[in-house]
C-alpha cells in the first residue's frame, strides 16, 4: 500500500467516523447561586467577550501579553468606551488570546493549502495542454 492510498483510506475512515457523530449542546442549570455569584458569572462572560473582540480588532494586539491587559476599548453605538476587566483571571485572558492565535494559524494554513492545490491544478492543466498541442 502506497502512502497516498494509506492517506486516502485514513481520510475515508475519518469521514465515516464523523458521520456517526452528532453535535451536542449541553445546557446547564445552575441552582442555588446567590445573586452575587450569578452576577460575577455573567460579568465574566461579558468581559471575555470584550477581550476577545478587542484582541481581534487589531492584529498587533496579539503581540501584547494578554494576561497584562486590564482595560479594553469597546464599541457602544458609534463611540468607543474603555472598560476595566475586573473578573477575568490572567490564565483565562491568556487562553482567549491563544485560542485566537490558533484559529488564525489554522485559517492561514487552509488558505495556503487551497492556494497550493490551485497552483498544482493549474500546473497540471498547463502540462496537459502542452502535451496535446506540441
Amino acid at each position: 500500500m502506497t502512502k497516498a492510498e494509506q492517506i486516502k483510506n485514513t481520510l475515508q475512515e475519518v469521514r465515516k467516523r464523523r458521520q456517526a457523530q452528532k453535535p451536542v449542546v449541553y445546557e446547564l442549570k445552575l441552582q442555588n447561586l446567590s445573586k452575587r455569584k450569578s452576577e460575577v458569572l455573567r460579568k465574566a462572560f461579558l468581559e471575555a467577550k470584550w477581550l476577545y473582540n478587542w484582541l481581534v480588532s487589531g492584529a498587533e494586539r496579539l503581540e501584547i501579553p494578554a494576561n497584562r491587559v486590564s482595560v479594553v476599548e469597546i464599541k457602544v453605538g458609534d463611540s468607543f468606551e474603555t472598560r476595566e476587566l475586573t473578573v477575568l483571571g490572567s490564565q483565562i485572558k491568556q487562553e482567549i488570546a491563544d485560542r485566537i492565535k490558533d484559529n488564525l494559524k489554522l485559517s492561514w494554513q487552509r488558505y495556503r493549502d487551497r492556494l497550493w492545490c490551485q497552483f498544482k491544478t493549474d500546473a497540471v492543466k498547463r502540462h496537459q495542454d502542452r502535451l496535446r498541442n506540441p
